[in-house]
């Protein structure tokens, strides 16, 4: 299964990248209040927790990542921007360690397609608030100059399906740029 590694972290805050998956535009159409809690989950150096904390400076952000290595430059950063509602947690695919029903909104972006299973997905579920929502951003399965191998790509019809089995209601789908897709789903508020 492909991971991104951290040799290439570099890329990951490139200006090409901002322009094509446009963070901000993201956050614009999430509900988001200034005192939400958002779960970045694949977080890698805080292209998007950065952000978003912006957005909940009476909330916190929590930057979850597998890889120590990614934790390391997102703290340099949030230091370096003296940022302190962002707290950088260490998981696996089968645990992120936050209370249950803690978030308000959680962001997967270019992971889905690196989740092995729906172990992952079902952690988010646990973490989220009944109601709250999920945007899982991630790769057309198409060639594109950038991104994983075709391989290891998930069309959208398959990546909706992955989302649903974990539990979600998804609400909407749709392109997100031109590489990827975007899927927005919710969590039952009979939880």
């Amino acid at each position: 299964m492909h991971k991104f590694p951290v040799e290439r972290a570099g890329i990951l805050d490139s200006a090409e990248r901002a322009s094509i998956l446009n963070p901000e535009g993201i956050l614009d159409s999430a509900e988001i209040r200034n005192d939400s809690v958002i779960v970045d989950v694949g977080s890698g150096t805080g292209f998007f927790a950065i952000p978003a904390s912006k957005r909940v400076p009476k909330g916190m952000v929590y930057a979850v990542d597998i890889n120590q290595g990614m934790h390391r430059i997102l703290e340099k950063k949030l230091r370096l921007e003296k940022i302190d509602n962002v707290t950088s947690v260490i998981s696996t695919e089968q645990k992120i360690p936050l209370a249950d029903s803690e978030a308000d909104f959680a962001y997967l972006g270019n992971t889905l397609h690196e989740l092995e299973g729906e172990l992952t997905l079902r952690e988010i579920l646990r973490i989220l608030k009944p109601g709250g929502l999920l945007y899982a951003l991630d790769w057309k399965k198409e060639e594109s100059p950038m991104g994983p191998p075709l391989s290891e790509r998930l069309p959208l019809n398959e990546a909706k399906i992955k989302i649903e089995s974990a539990g979600f209601i998804v609400t909407a789908s749709g392109e997100h740029g031109p590489y990827n897709y975007i899927i927005s789903a919710v969590k039952s508020l009979e939880v």
